[in-house]
């Protein structure tokens, strides 16, 4: 997660803060990964250590699994 007004304006503040501190990042170094990996040509940027744990655990998945645990996950965000 990433520190934004975006959960303010999709309405998804109150599940979003419940998320625990680690998990957030400040959007400037966020920036700066992207615009590095950019100028790499790099094609997947993950920054922070906690996204990278789980794109290394997620990446030893089946697909299907993955996208299972993220569907179920995003119900949760997502306005109904």
């Amino acid at each position: 997660f990433t520190y934004t007004e975006f959960h303010d304006v999709n309405g998804t503040r109150p599940m979003a803060s419940k998320m625990p501190r680690f998990m957030w990042m400040d959007a400037d170094p966020v920036v700066a990964a992207g615009i590095e990996a950019v100028e790499r040509g790099q094609i997947v940027c993950v920054p922070g250590w906690w996204n990278r744990f789980i794109y290394a655990l997620v990446s030893w998945l089946p697909d299907s699994w993955a996208l299972g645990l993220v569907d179920r996950r995003s119900k949760a965000f997502r306005k109904r």
